[in-house]
Order: C-alpha cells, then sequence, then structure tokens
C-alpha cells in the first residue's frame, strides 16, 4: 500500500522480518498497543509482545486495505503464521505521534472475521 506512513510501512517490514528490535524502534516510549485484550505499555512490554505473538508464530502481515480518521489510520490486514486459523484478517488502529506520523504511539489490533 503505497500510502501508508513511513512509520506504518517500517512496522509491518519489521514484524514480517521478524525483527524485535526495528518493531520497538516504531513506537514512542510510552506508546500503547491493545491486542486480544491485552494492554501494553513502553518499550518493554512491545517488546514482548512482538517476540510473542509474532516472532514466535512466524506471523507474516499483509496489508489488504486502509482509511483513515481523526484518530490515525486503519489498515485491515490478513495475517499467516503458524498459529491456529492462519491466515486470519485484523483491523490494525495506528495512532500517531505527530502530525507528520514520524513515529506510532498507539496500536489496538481486533480480528476483522
Amino acid at each position: 500500500m503505497d500510502n501508508l506512513s513511513q512509520a506504518i510501512t517500517d512496522f509491518f517490514k519489521a514484524v514480517n522480518a521478524q525483527d524485535t528490535d526495528q518493531v520497538v524502534t516504531m513506537f514512542t516510549a510510552d506508546a500503547v498497543v491493545t491486542d486480544e485484550g491485552k494492554t501494553l505499555r513502553g518499550h518493554d512490554e512491545i517488546r514482548q509482545w512482538s517476540d510473542m505473538d509474532n516472532v514466535a508464530v512466524q506471523v507474516v502481515l499483509t496489508p489488504t486495505g486502509m482509511t483513515t480518521d481523526t484518530n490515525g489510520t486503519i489498515v485491515e490486514v490478513r495475517a499467516e503464521g503458524s498459529f491456529p486459523g492462519s491466515p486470519l484478517p485484523f483491523v490494525f488502529r495506528f495512532r500517531p505521534s505527530d502530525a507528520d506520523f514520524t513515529s506510532i504511539s498507539g496500536l489496538a489490533i481486533t480480528y476483522a472475521g
């Protein structure tokens, strides 16, 4: 998707490369990620989430659609990996850290099936 911000594009590239260090750098130090009913705050918790929920199951994320609203960017995603039910559809709601979307201050992930 050509119209995604660089921070979101880099996030997807890092997840797909199984590169937790790079995933963490996409987020602000006080970022919040909500996934599967869990709320993760800050780089340490986001690192654990990336290792457990992405790297451990070799997740590959493919954006399939995108919209924006006043709160950020909403990306429809196909997730594949070594987890039950793969592939599965999700919605990723990214909140930018600033007007230029140089990093991610929030991410809420919901199942779209």
